[in-house]
């Protein structure tokens, strides 16, 4: 492998767009993170405009960057193996495909001689921690072990994530079957994509849509002609929003005949056990002010943990 070193993050990050990355793989394989797909990967390498980032998704960016520092300490701690780092922002270029790099967190070397790659992770999402409950590493994180390990030419590697009040540590061996599955998609979409300038399949995802604002900021004053496979996409498209309108309105009324119904009452259960819930929540003070709020919520059954009073109603209410 060949490493590139650079002065500054703003190099760095300018450089990343020249190459398939770690954090690339996954979404070009399908399981990427909720900001990325295909198309925001091919955004990335194409467009000179930098991605713009919502300022909630921007923190956790930074703060991942913080914690990193700390996963990477209980690491140490936990596993008495050393944690190297480099000093200046490293890209770690394959030596064959000059188009695949990765930025690797970290390399350990628990023998003389023998070294690691560590990814640290700092999990904030409530829901991402499921993820690492179970005996395997995350899908989308072992992904990016693997396409570090391809890069650095290394054998094995580290995963570790930090979920707020435990570590959780996975040794993940490099896999060349699949790591030549992976090669096949990256040159896939690297040659009969970036290099051409054809982007890749559009789907439904917010990424998708947050990349093709990104390709086309501003409008021009022309027109285009559409083909009759674009009328059929405008038909639908009327369609289905008109039929979005349609359910928003039935939701709303059948949500506000259940108010109604509730009252006061903070639960409603039905003969065959399954609730509602229209409880008191505190909003936190951001773009309005703090207040005390209802949320209208839909349960299989009764919360484990709830104890209430069940109140006869009269038939007519």
């Amino acid at each position: 492998m060949s490493q590139l070193t650079f002065d500054n993050h703003e190099d760095w990050l300018a450089a990343r767009r020249r190459f398939i990355g770690s954090s690339d793989a996954p979404a070009i394989l399908g399981y990427g993170y909720a900001n990325q797909s295909k198309m925001s990967v091919y955004a990335d390498k194409t467009c000179e405009a930098d991605a713009r980032f919502s300022k909630s998704t921007q923190a956790r960016l930074d703060l991942g960057k913080i914690g990193e520092r700390f996963v990477l300490a209980v690491f140490e701690q936990e596993t008495g193996f050393p944690v190297i780092t480099n000093e200046k922002p490293t890209i770690c270029v394959h030596d064959e495909l000059n188009y695949v790099a990765a930025s690797v967190d970290a390399y350990t070397e628990p023998a003389p001689g023998v070294r690691r790659i560590v990814e640290a992770k700092m999990v904030m999402n409530r829901e991402a921690w499921s993820e690492w409950d179970g005996n395997n590493p995350p899908l989308k994180h072992s992904i990016q072990v693997q396409h570090q390990l391809f890069c650095a030419g290394l054998s094995r590697g580290y995963l570790v994530g930090w979920t707020g009040d435990q570590v959780r540590i996975f040794e993940i061996d490099r896999h060349e079957e699949f790591i030549q599955t992976l090669r096949k998609h990256i040159d896939d979409f690297w040659w009969n994509h970036v290099v051409p300038r054809i982007p890749p399949t559009v789907d439904g995802s917010e990424a998708t849509k947050a990349a093709i604002y990104r390709m086309f900021p501003q409008s021009g004053d022309y027109a285009i002609a559409l083909g009759v496979a674009d009328e059929e996409v405008l038909e639908r498209y009327e369609q289905v929003r008109s039929q979005i309108k349609e359910l928003e309105a039935t939701e709303l009324e059948l949500g506000n005949r259940l108010r109604m119904k509730l009252g006061d009452a903070s639960y409603g259960i039905s003969p065959n056990g399954r609730c509602i819930s229209w409880k008191t929540v505190p909003v936190r003070e951001h773009m309005v002010k703090a207040r005390i709020d209802r949320r209208l919520l839909l349960h299989k059954s009764l919360p484990k943990g709830v104890n209430i009073v069940l109140k006869a109603v009269s038939a007519a209410s």
